[in-house]
This record gives structure tokens, sequence and C-alpha cells, in this order.
């Protein structure tokens, strides 16, 4: 499935990636498995009152928008942020996802915070419900979805384990490194898996191999409590008039959206 989700707002892009991360983990989940069509949702900032930010707002507008399109989709969810602890969180019955910032807080006031966040959450969701009832169009079938049956990923997880497992806890390798002797391991598996199951769809095949070691990499993160990762970022300056500065504009200001910008020179 490619899911694209962006929020419309001239504003540094730090801030416009973490608003529309925060709306993709809260309803990504909730799409059915097998999903694979194309989606976008787009929210587009029309006005802010600079004391609410608008990002609370944004979840539950792609929930509702979500809700009463004909796309499949487990939802709704609904969202708020409780100002005793900071917490941004949307569920169903269920937390779906959470993010919360704090110096210092009880365990039972951020307990109690997330109890009185969900009781709100409940009327969000019984009010997006009640608008899916009397505007919602009817949700379209996926009909039969294939999956790799259960003795192919079984072939898979025998012939990927022992490989991959070897090539994430050696920490010799870099990000690209890793990536290559990943890629080469994936391609040796699946071209076994070919020769084993010739009459089998290589889609299913393609699948079993990433469902595989996606699992290998997660399970592994759980038991050694370790993740690497390697960021690099190549940056350039340019110098030019005051009249060439960026303007922000009054929504950029009022949700907190600029920061200062830092310049050095060098002589």
């Amino acid at each position: 499935m490619y899911l694209s989700i962006g929020f419309r707002l001239k504003v540094r892009q730090s801030k416009k990636n973490l608003t529309s991360r925060v709306i993709d983990r809260s309803v990504r989940p909730l799409f059915p498995k097998g999903f694979g069509f194309e989606t976008q949702l787009s929210c587009n900032l029309l006005a802010v009152d600079g004391i609410y930010d608008p990002d609370i707002v944004s979840i539950n507008a792609a929930s509702a928008a979500l809700a009463l399109s004909d796309i499949p989709w487990n939802g709704p969810i609904g969202a708020v942020r409780v100002g005793l602890s900071r917490c941004c969180y949307a569920g169903l019955d269920q937390v779906v996802m959470l993010e919360a910032s704090a110096r210092n807080i009880l365990q039972q006031d951020f307990i109690e915070a997330l109890k009185e966040g969900l009781n709100e959450i409940q009327i969000i969701v019984k009010s997006i419900n009640d608008l899916q009832k009397e505007f919602g169009k009817p949700k379209r079938l996926l009909g039969n979805i294939l999956e790799p049956s259960a003795e192919i990923m079984e072939s898979t997880r025998l012939l990927l384990k022992v490989k991959i497992e070897e090539i994430l806890t050696n920490y010799s390798l870099n990000k690209v490194s890793r990536g290559i002797e990943i890629d080469a391991v994936q391609q040796e598996t699946i071209e076994k898996l070919k020769e084993n199951y010739p009459d089998c769809d290589p889609t299913l095949l393609y699948e079993s191999v990433n469902i595989v070691v996606k699992d290998i990499f997660r399970n592994l993160i759980m038991e050694t409590r370790k993740k690497r990762g390697q960021t690099q970022v190549f940056c350039t300056v340019s110098f030019d008039s005051l009249e060439s500065a960026y303007r922000a504009d009054s929504i950029s200001v009022l949700t907190g959206a600029i920061e200062e910008k830092k310049i050095s020179t060098a002589l």
C-alpha cells in the first residue's frame, strides 16, 4: 500500500513532517491487510486561532474523511491532547498511538491523563460514527487477498533466519554495506524459493521474504534492546540580499512553526 499524507502549510519542513507522521501513524495500522491501492490524505489549513495546535484537528479530520469515504478502513479514530502531561494520542476503544513529553510526572497522574483522554476520544469517535451512518459511502470490497501459505513462510524463515541475524549483529557493517548484504541474501532466497515452488506466484515469494526479514529485525531489537541507525546530511549555504529573505505568513507564526535562524559567517 502506498499511503501519502500531506499537511499543507507554509512552515518549516520539520513541522509539516511531524504533523504528517502523527496522522500517518494513527491511521495506517487500521487499513485492512492486503490493501494495496494508492491513497492520499491532504490536510489544508485554512485558519488558526493561535491557541490550539492544528495537528490534533488534522488527525480527527483525516479520520472523518476516511470514515465517510468508500476506502476500506477499520476506523474511525479520535485524537486529543491532555494538558497535564501534554499527551497526544489517537484511539478507538484502545490507544492506537501515543506521544508524550514531560520533565517529571507521577505514574498515577500519567495514567489518569490517559484515562481522561480516552474518555474524550469516545465522544469524537461516536460523532464520526454518527456522521458516517448518515452521509458515509459504502465501503469498497477488496475481494480475495492472496497471502503466502504457511509452508512457504516456514521455508522462507528457515532459509533467512541465520543469515539475516548474522548480518544484523555484525556491527562492523555500516548502513550501506549492511543493506547490500541483506539484498544479496534476499535475492538468493527468492531464487531458491522459485526452484522449490515453481507454480507459486513470484509476488507471494517476495512478500514472504519481506515479512520474514521484518520479523527477524523486529525480534532482534526486542531481544538485544539495540537499534542501529546512520543518518548523514550534506548541506549547502548560499548568501543573498535581505529582499530575498523568507517572509513568514501569519499562520506560520501563530502555530509556532518558525524557528529563529542562526547565521554564522567566516572570513
